[in-house]
């Protein structure tokens, strides 16, 4: 489930104009994508 939300979401941000990159210091932002088991 949460690698379907991780995909989504980055589909959403390059469609948006956003591109991911290898080197998080090349980044201007970084997102944490967390779940919790209820």
């Amino acid at each position: 489930m949460n690698w379907l939300d991780s995909a989504r979401l980055a589909a959403a941000l390059q469609t948006a104009g956003h591109q991911p990159v290898e080197d998080e210091a090349e980044a201007d932002h970084v997102f944490v994508n967390t779940c919790t088991v209820t």
